[in-house]
């Protein structure tokens, strides 16, 4: 897993997209409009699959949604919170970087 890769990739798309639903295991992003400029040319869905505990992720773009299915023993839901909260609190990057570093070397 390459942090450095995901929270750039973070950055990118945290503008363009909203929560729509989460529940433990799952999580729905619904993408703005732009949030499709954003996508294009990017292996998004490699990209958050090799995060450890992802377990699949979908891209539907007439919804303009991305759906994750997570395992919820490796990625909790706080870490979810903070990813979700980035784009209006950018100081929690390090915070977050940190979490995914720990996930990275847990070996999960």
């Amino acid at each position: 897993m390459n942090v450095d890769r995901i929270m750039d990739a973070l950055w990118v798309l945290g503008p363009h997209s909203d929560v729509a639903k989460h529940v433990p295991g799952k999580i729905e992003l619904k993408l703005r409009i732009s949030g499709l400029n954003a996508l294009m040319g990017n292996n998004w869905e490699g990209l958050i699959e090799s995060i450890p505990g992802i377990l699949s992720s979908r891209l539907q773009l007439l919804s303009r949604k991305i759906v994750i299915e997570y395992d919820p023993r490796v990625l909790p839901e706080d870490l979810w919170e903070d990813i979700a909260r980035l784009k209006d609190e950018p100081d929690l990057e390090h915070h977050v970087r940190r979490r995914l570093k720990t996930l990275s070397s847990s070996g999960t």
